[in-house]
């Protein structure tokens, strides 16, 4: 049929359109490496399709955009800071940012992230709701499935979650240590306590039951001794129980996180301790199921990921 791409002529168009493209980053770098990849991905599902020149160039546009939305998400914050922020870098700038714009993922340490904080290189933050759009409209293109791509997805939404996950137990912790003699709770609850025991005994004292209206101050004495002097200390203990299982749960979360430490990866075992940290109260979003589901289903005991 005329028109219809065969392998060889769907190969020389890839080829043509990479060429034609502006403004690409240097050969051998990740982005061009995945984007060469794709690309006769595209070419393959065109052919098999039966398809033509202009259906290939429909496809190869739909895999660029995917991959820039996922390089925009996910590559160092200097390579779209500009893009973002609308400032002019330097020429020191432009050769840092010339380098970062060829890398769309870099694993981040989240173990480093937690001792360091936000400012932390280690450390990785981004939108969930752009993350799982772009992860739709690539789960949406069977045919368009890469390993590394899978990779990377995964990776960014495990780490996102376990860096935010360490941030918030930094707070609750710092909560637990300064817990103490200010929790001034109690003055609210027992309120009671503070008005009504206190003025019915006195009231009793007026008509001569001096004995139990001191009897009566002296329990709410005691009372209160218990609310200033050892309640607070119970619920500080009960604070520190808690942040030390949070701690227990993060550290089985990155876990999950050093079993995606390529390049041989077995997805089975990766679901397993998912599994086990969700059972232990993790929670990772359906995207990331979604993805480790259609790996296992690929291959469960296999998974290469050369990044």
């Amino acid at each position: 049929m005329e028109g219809v791409l065969t392998t060889s002529s769907a190969a020389s168009a890839v080829e043509r359109w990479i060429n034609d493209r502006a403004g690409l980053p240097p050969a051998r770098t990740q982005y061009r490496s995945l984007l060469e990849q794709l690309a006769h991905l595209c070419a393959a599902e065109v052919v098999r399709r039966g398809g033509d020149e202009d259906q290939l160039w429909t496809l190869l546009n739909e895999a660029a955009e995917l991959l820039h939305s996922l390089w925009y998400v996910a590559a160092p914050k200097v390579a779209t800071k500009w893009w973002r922020d609308g400032e002019t870098p330097n020429d020191e700038e432009k050769k840092i940012i010339a380098q970062a714009k060829g890398v769309i993922w870099i694993r981040h340490e989240p173990h480093i992230s937690f001792m360091e904080g936000f400012e932390s290189k280690s450390h990785f933050s981004c939108s969930t709701e752009s993350l799982n759009f772009t992860l739709a409209e690539y789960l949406e293109k069977p045919w368009l499935r890469h390993p590394v791509l899978d990779a990377i997805f995964l990776d960014m939404l495990i780490t996102n979650e376990i860096c935010r996950f360490g941030e918030h137990i930094k707070v609750k912790h710092s909560v637990a240590k300064t817990m103490g003699y200010a929790d001034f709770e109690p003055f609210k609850k027992w309120f009671w306590l503070t008005l009504v025991v206190p003025v019915g005994a006195f009231w009793g004292m007026s008509y001569d039951y001096t004995k139990i209206g001191w009897w009566i101050l002296g329990i709410w004495v005691s009372i209160w001794i218990f609310i200033i002097n050892i309640r607070p200390k119970l619920i500080r203990s009960k604070l520190m129980t808690r942040h030390e299982s949070y701690v227990k749960l993060w550290l089985s979360m990155r876990d999950v996180w050093d079993l995606l430490n390529g390049p041989v990866l077995n997805p089975t075992r990766i679901r397993e301790a998912m599994r086990l940290t969700t059972d232990a109260g993790a929670v990772w979003e359906n995207s990331a199921w979604a993805i480790i589901d259609r790996v296992i289903l690929h291959d469960p005991a296999v998974w290469i990921v050369t990044y």
